[in-house]
């Protein structure tokens, strides 16, 4: 599922860091803050739920799987961000 996101992404153009956890999402939104963050809520170890409590966020928008591209696109438009990272460092907008 994550390779699929992944790829739905790219192809609109955003440039998307993967990760194979919550304990691995944590350590590259140390690196590099997100404008987007996709998660499953079902990870091993840390669920969702618990990485975003951990990145004090919340969920905006929830989509069932399978995951719908156009269902994606728009969803992340609705976002009204940009769907990439700048480097650690770079102002990125803060979701209010």
């Amino acid at each position: 599922m994550r390779a699929l996101v992944a790829r739905l992404l790219n192809d609109a153009g955003a440039r998307v860091s993967e990760a194979a956890g919550a304990d691995e999402a944590l350590a590259q939104v140390g690196q590099a803050v997100p404008h987007v963050l996709v998660s499953d809520i079902g990870l091993a170890k840390r669920d969702g739920y618990q990485l975003m409590r951990a990145l004090r966020a919340g969920f905006q928008v929830y989509l069932g799987k399978p995951v719908d591209a156009q269902a994606l696109s728009a969803a992340a438009g609705r976002l009204g961000r940009p769907l990439v990272s700048e480097p650690a460092g770079e102002p990125v907008q803060r979701p209010d």
